[in-house]
């Protein structure tokens, strides 16, 4: 995923590791979590593969930087990975999954405050999607943020739902 991401931001244009973080750090941060290490690492791998070449570049005041940009084969690979991306269907992991496989190893009122911690904030997530979705349908109302988030809200509150049906199973309601 992350490989997809660096090259989409490297389709606007040439741009230097740190900035490509911050990027992501600024518009990205509710889709993925990334350190300098990945970053720097998906793009030496990505400089091998022959998708983005670099130059080193300075100013006076500060360090040399390299300034990544897509090849050709770069930018291909972009848009195969972009169409493919979004015709995979397959299910994220999830790790409350893992746990629910082994929720029966939980005494009954240990998973329920588990899951009710859980419900909790996922309520918190929800009320904060929800004023980044009137920000951003004020700003563009079809634009491609607010069909992000409202897309992540949809499936908050599809958990959420869930938990609750889970919770009343465990309490035996």
């Amino acid at each position: 995923m992350l490989k997809l991401i660096l090259m989409g931001l490297l389709m606007k244009g040439d741009n230097h590791g740190y900035n490509l973080r911050k990027m992501i750090e600024t518009d990205l941060s509710n889709l993925i979590n990334v350190d300098n290490t990945s970053i720097y690492y998906t793009l030496g791998k990505m400089e091998k593969e022959g998708l983005v070449t670099f130059k080193v570049v300075s100013d006076t005041k500060r360090p040399q930087k390299n300034l990544y940009s897509l090849t050709d084969k770069g930018k291909r690979e972009f848009r195969e990975l972009l169409l493919s991306n979004m015709s995979d269907n397959r299910r994220p992991l999830l790790n409350i999954d893992i746990s629910l496989y082994f929720i029966d190893m939980l005494d009954r009122d240990e998973a329920v405050d588990k899951l009710t911690d859980r419900s909790r904030e996922l309520r918190k997530l929800i009320f904060f999607l929800k004023a980044q979705e009137r920000s951003a349908e004020s700003t563009n109302p079809k634009g491609k943020e607010a069909i992000i988030i409202s897309h992540n809200i949809k499936l908050a509150e599809t958990e959420l739902q869930f938990l609750k049906d889970v919770a009343g199973v465990i309490k035996g309601k």
